[in-house]
C-alpha cells in the first residue's frame, strides 16, 4: 500500500489546487522611478520574496492573468506602470491580494517612451477606483514617533523607521442598503492597522495598514499598504518583508466573537457566538501524515477578565461557528464590566485576537453610583 501511495501521491496532490503553493508576483522594472519611497533594492526584494516571480511591465499582464497569481507586490511607492492598469484592476477584481511598499498607492502613473520612464502629475483617478479618496500626511519616526506593532495580529511586524506616513481616506462601504438614512452602509471593507506611530501615548500615524474586502467588489482580496516613506534600510529587512507576505496571503484568519446580548441577568446563560468571514476562503492542508495533506481543526483561546484585570475564565475550544460557547457562572463572579479576549489558533500558533465584552446586571452596584438630581430655581 505504501508503495502504491508513493506512485500515485504526486498525481493526487496535483489534482487538488487547494494544496498548491500561492504565487507571488513582484513588479520589477530597471529604471522605473520610485516616488514617496526610496528606490527598492533588488537583492533585498529577492531575499524577502524568495519564491516570487520578478516581472517587468511587459510581462505583468500575463503574470497576473494566471490563476495561481495570489499576491502582487508593487515596490516603487506611489508609482505604477500606466499601461498595465487594466491588467492590475482585473487581477484585483478577481480577489487578488496586493502589497504596496511605500508611498501613496496608485497616485503617480509612469509611462515609457524612447528616452525612458517618466511620471505623470499626481492624480487620485486610479486610487478612487480602489475606494481610496485621498491621503493625509502624518509624522514619521524622525519626529519622535515610536513604532508600535499591533499586538492583536501575529506575527507582529519588526520595527522600522519612516520619514513621514500617509493615512488614506478610504471608503469602507461601497453601497448603502438603507435608504431611510439610519445606517452608513454595509461592512464592505475592513481596515486593520498593523503598525502605529506613537508619541506620548497617542497614535499619530499608521505606517502599515491592511484592507480586507468582504462584499460587492474586490471580494476576498487583502491589500497591505506600507503607506509611508520608509527609511532606506526598509528594503534590506528580509524578515519584515517575509512577515508582510505571510499576512498578505493568509486565508480565513478574520473572525468575531460577541456576546449574545450586551448585558446578562444573574442565572442567564452567558453565550458567546463566533462568526467567521465566509467570503475569505478557509485555509487547508496545514500538515502531512504519511505524506498525505491533512487539515487541523482551528481553536479559540478564551479569556474573561474583570475590570481589575483578574482572569475569571480561561479555556481553549474548537473554533466552530455552528455552536455557541456558554460560559460558566464562575466566569462572571464580581461586578462591573467583563472583557473577553479570543485568540484564533492555527496549528497551535496565534493568528489574531478579537476583543469584546459584556455586563452583568447588579442593581446594588448600579444604585451605588452618583445620582442625577435637580436643584431649586435660584
Amino acid at each position: 500500500m505504501r508503495a502504491l501511495l508513493r506512485v500515485f501521491l504526486p498525481a493526487l496532490l496535483l489534482a487538488f489546487p487547494a494544496f498548491s503553493s500561492a504565487k507571488t508576483v513582484v513588479f520589477w522594472q530597471p529604471g522605473f522611478p520610485a516616488v514617496d519611497s526610496p528606490a527598492p533594492a533588488e537583492a533585498g526584494l529577492r531575499a524577502g520574496f524568495a519564491d516570487a516571480s520578478f516581472v517587468d511591465a511587459a510581462g505583468l499582464a500575463r503574470a497576473l492573468a494566471g490563476s495561481d497569481a495570489d499576491l502582487l507586490v508593487m515596490p516603487y511607492g506611489s508609482a505604477w506602470p500606466e499601461a498595465q492598469w487594466g491588467a492590475i484592476l482585473r487581477y484585483l477584481d478577481r480577489g487578488g491580494n496586493l502589497m504596496v511598499l511605500g508611498g501613496k498607492a496608485f497616485t503617480r502613473a509612469a509611462y515609457e517612451d524612447a528616452s525612458g520612464w517618466h511620471l505623470r502629475t499626481a492624480s487620485v483617478a486610479q486610487s478612487l477606483e480602489l475606494f481610496i479618496h485621498d491621503y493625509q500626511e502624518t509624522p514619521g519616526s524622525a519626529h519622535g514617533v515610536r513604532f508600535a506593532a499591533n499586538a492583536d495580529v501575529f506575527p507582529q511586524l519588526p520595527a522600522f523607521g519612516w520619514k513621514r506616513a500617509f493615512s488614506p481616506v478610504a471608503r469602507l462601504s461601497v453601497l448603502n442598503g438603507d435608504t431611510s438614512g439610519g445606517a452608513t452602509g454595509y461592512e464592505d471593507m475592513d481596515l486593520t492597522t498593523l503598525a502605529w506611530g506613537e508619541r506620548a501615548g497617542r497614535r499619530l500615524a499608521a505606517p502599515v495598514i491592511e484592507l480586507d474586502h468582504n462584499t460587492h467588489r474586490f471580494v476576498s482580496g487583502r491589500w497591505i499598504l506600507v503607506a509611508c516613506e520608509p527609511d532606506a534600510e526598509f528594503f534590506g529587512n528580509a524578515k519584515l518583508l517575509k512577515t508582510l507576505a505571510e499576512i498578505a496571503v493568509r486565508k480565513g484568519d478574520r473572525f468575531a466573537l460577541r456576546p449574545r446580548v450586551p448585558l446578562f441577568l444573574p442565572g442567564e446563560a452567558m453565550e458567546l457566538r463566533i462568526s467567521r468571514f465566509p467570503t475569505l476562503s478557509r485555509a487547508t492542508a496545514t500538515h502531512e501524515e504519511d505524506g498525505v495533506p491533512k487539515s487541523l481543526p482551528e481553536q479559540l483561546h478564551l479569556r474573561v477578565l474583570s475590570e481589575d484585570g483578574a482572569v475569571h475564565y480561561e479555556r481553549t475550544v474548537a473554533a466552530d461557528a455552528e455552536d455557541a460557547i456558554t460560559l460558566p457562572a464562575s466566569a462572571a463572579e464580581g461586578r462591573g464590566f467583563y472583557s473577553v479576549e479570543a485568540t484564533l489558533l492555527r496549528d497551535g500558533k496565534p493568528l489574531r485576537v478579537y476583543r469584546s465584552g459584556f455586563w452583568m446586571r447588579d442593581w446594588d452596584y448600579l444604585l451605588s453610583g452618583p445620582k442625577l438630581t435637580v436643584g431649586s430655581e435660584s
